[in-house]
């Protein structure tokens, strides 16, 4: 009965396999790691933030200067009455006068709402759209920052697994194949040194 020698070779290389593999792992798990930690993480920009807090400030607003235009309007009328009283000659005079202030000071300051309103509703609006914009940002954000580095983990995982896997049937089948190998070489009988 004798040695087989490549068979106990065989065996030794199926363990040095395993023991190289999982220190080749641990290796790749170091890099994995040290990798991760100098991933930067995706902010949303300044200025997008600076835009939409603008937006939301102004959609609360109508016309820039809306109460100095109105006042400017009252001052009008109040000038103009004023004027009336010393032009007019008569009482019918003075009363058709203040009423034709009256009535323009009335339809100017409603002219004013309109225009207020319309530019409120497309202050709203553009706060909206902005919203969408920063939405986008958001969405981007998280897929950066969140499902991206989910994902990729997951894969390293799910590689690291596999490679765990391979070293322990690639062992496993180096011993088997080492085994075979020398039981076969002692049934013939044979020595190998």
């Amino acid at each position: 009965m004798g040695v087989d020698i490549g068979a106990i070779v065989e065996g030794g290389t199926g363990v040095g396999m395993t023991i190289a593999g999982v220190l080749a792992q641990q290796e790749t798990q170091d890099k994995i790691n040290a990798h991760r930690d100098t991933r930067v993480d995706y902010t949303i920009p300044g200025s997008i933030e600076e835009q939409l807090a603008l937006l939301r400030q102004r959609s609360q607003q109508g016309l820039p200067g809306e109460d100095l235009i109105a006042g400017q309007i009252q001052q009008g009328t109040a000038q103009g009455v004023a004027a009336s009283r010393e032009a007019a000659t008569s009482a019918a005079d003075l009363l058709g006068a203040t009423t034709n202030l009256y009535s323009t000071q009335t339809q100017n300051l409603t002219d004013l709402q309109i225009a207020s309103a319309r530019a409120k509703s497309q202050n709203q609006l553009d706060l909206a759209q902005g919203l969408g914009t920063h939405a986008q940002y958001q969405d981007k954000a998280f897929t950066y920052n969140e499902a991206i580095p989910y994902q990729t983990r997951m894969n390293e995982l799910m590689g690291i697994q596999q490679g765990n896997w391979d070293m322990i049937t690639g062992g496993i089948a180096t011993i088997a194949d080492s085994g075979a190998n020398y039981s076969s070489s002692t049934e013939d009988g044979a020595l190998s040194f």
